[in-house]
Order: C-alpha cells, then structure tokens, then sequence
C-alpha cells in the first residue's frame, strides 16, 4: 500500500513533448538528407496537415515533390514508394481525377 503511495505522488500532471518541428523535418527530406520511409512519413504527414487547413496546392505539391524524388527507389523501400504514390491517388480520388 505504501509503495502504491508512492507511485501515485511521484506521477506528474504535466506530459512533455519532445520533437522537431514537421516542416523542418520534411525541410531535410527536400534537401535528400531522408530515406524513402522517413521522407514518405514526414511529407504525408505534413501534407494531411494542411489539407485540413484547407491548404489544398501546398499539399498536392509536397506529395509531387515527394514522388520526384523517390520515383527511382521503389526497390530500395518499396512500401515507402508506394505510400506516396497512395496518399497522391486518394487527393487526386477527392478531386476527382
């Protein structure tokens, strides 16, 4: 029981983030400092950020830059690949394209 105490006054109410910003880490994939896996989640992540911000060409244009500069390493990751090429057919899909 007493241990138990003890847990319960050492937990804290504050929960601390930490990580680097998601457009200074997509930043590093258009400089090629990413893999395939890194560059497909940081750029798809961003870019379902801003279209719900309503920022639907800013969006569409991370995933083309992501698609250019991974086209040539589907063997190398090619679920990564294939993810880009996914998350740009489904805003082409809402689109209607």
């Amino acid at each position: 029981m007493f241990a138990l105490l003890l847990l319960v006054q050492a937990a804290s109410p504050d929960i601390v983030v930490t990580g680097q910003r998601l457009v200074e880490e997509q930043a590093k994939c258009v400089r090629g400092e990413c893999t395939p896996l890194r560059d497909a989640q940081a750029t798809i992540a961003l870019a379902e950020q801003q279209f719900r911000d309503g920022e639907y060409v800013h969006a569409k244009g991370l995933r083309a830059g992501a698609i250019s500069r991974n086209k040539g390493r589907g063997a190398e990751a090619p679920r990564a690949v294939a993810a880009i090429y996914e998350a740009m057919a489904t805003v082409s899909l809402h689109e209607g394209d």
